[in-house]
């Protein structure tokens, strides 16, 4: 009669245990190859989630388990078994593996009913992931909708020759969508140019006061005392005048509006831009990764012109739209010009305000340490044109 004590049955244990073990490695290769060729150990780190944890904790107990209840005949009995024909020795054996392979089957159990609550979440997160969509692209359309909106439309007497008998004829002068910002963006630069001929000062003051006559207008400005007299009067000048100038002929569509500034028209087209962004931005990453919130964001930033995503650099500069980028050492979340690039695409031609290191210590100065996509800042920096 051939004699197979339990001992033995380590020795298979043992080989399942490290079958089990190699399938591992088989699975997560890649984690393992980064923490041994790039000793990356914190970036694997934090992609394992708290399912996988508890998961990983509850097969090895029940593979644990398992390993007990071979081994549990051989240590737990009084004497030692063999193989036989004794039912005696039959009963003994399911007494003291029984209570192991029960709870081995209870903790499966309980891995199933995990694996089946994080199936529910994540199909919970697909739906509210696509509700998210839906929300972004309507939100999206509305932004295009405002865009279209701005529209101003003039008529001028223009004189069909230089005899004084003869009739004049109305000229119809018609701005609307791009076209618009285009040319409130000129009268900024127009305004600038003229602050910096008549003020001693700063970089800092020529901004600050320029973009008060910009967006707030002139008579505003000069109840702030920002501007004196002489400088209100030659604005207000300007309006009966400027349109006879071939250099500023593009102003002449704005008629008597000009330097009457731009809030009325220009606030509500920020405050959406605005709450665009910050939905998505705040939704929570187990819905939508950063990598996945910025791709939405470049839809976003593909609607802006060069000189929209100037316009709203000037907003955030000005302090009106300070909320689009703040100091990191406040602890706001709101760093959408760099984390989130949202005027990734200025074109330094069009900011006569700033130069390009301008630009760039600005945002450097908010935060620093910005996220990017990639192994390193350069594979995703701020700007795209510099």
């Amino acid at each position: 009669m051939m004699i197979f004590v339990w001992p033995d049955l380590l020795y298979v244990s043992f080989g399942m245990f490290f079958f089990i073990f190699l399938f591992f490695v088989y699975k997560n290769k890649e984690q393992i190859k980064t923490i041994w060729v790039k000793k990356d150990v914190k970036n694997v780190l934090k992609k394992i989630t708290i399912s996988q944890i508890v998961l990983g904790g509850a097969f090895f107990c029940s593979v644990l388990f398992l390993l007990a209840s071979f081994l549990a005949p051989y240590y737990l009995s009084v004497y030692p078994l063999e193989m036989s024909l004794s039912s005696n020795m039959a009963s003994s054996i399911n007494g003291l593996m029984s209570p192991f392979i029960a709870i081995a089957a209870a903790i499966l159990t309980f891995m199933a009913f995990w694996v089946q609550y994080n199936a529910n979440q994540r199909m919970i997160d697909e739906d509210r992931k696509q509700q998210i969509e839906r929300q972004f692209y309507e939100m999206l359309k509305i932004h295009n909708d405002n865009v279209k909106s701005f529209h101003v439309e003039r008529s001028i007497p223009i004189r069909l020759s230089f005899r004084e008998y003869e009739p004049t004829q109305l000229k119809n002068l018609y701005a609307d969508g791009q076209s618009y910002l285009q040319i409130i963006l000129l009268e900024f630069n127009y305004v600038y140019e003229k602050i910096k001929e008549v003020m001693p000062g700063e970089k800092e003051k020529w901004f600050s006061i320029s973009y008060d006559i910009f967006y707030n207008g002139a008579e505003y400005t000069h109840k702030l005392n920002k501007i004196n007299d002489d400088t209100l009067h030659f604005f207000q000048s300007c309006r009966n005048c400027i349109w006879q100038f071939s250099e500023y002929e593009k102003f002449t569509v704005m008629g008597d509006d000009i330097f009457r500034g731009h809030v009325a028209q220009l606030n509500s087209y920020y405050r959406h831009l605005f709450l665009i962004v910050k939905t998505i931005v705040r939704i929570d990453d187990k819905i939508m990764n950063y990598s996945e919130k910025r791709q939405f964001l470049r839809i976003v930033r593909a609607q802006l012109t060069s000189v929209e995503q100037v316009l709203l650099f000037y907003n955030w500069k000005s302090e009106c739209g300070w909320k689009w980028e703040q100091d990191i050492k406040d602890g706001s979340e709101n760093h959408f010009f760099t984390d989130y690039r949202m005027i990734h695409n200025i074109n330094p031609d069009d900011c006569i305000a700033f130069s390009k290191q301008e630009l760039l210590d600005e945002m450097n100065k908010k935060n620093k340490d910005y996220k990017y996509e990639g192994s390193s800042y350069k594979d995703d920096p701020l700007f795209e044109l510099f």
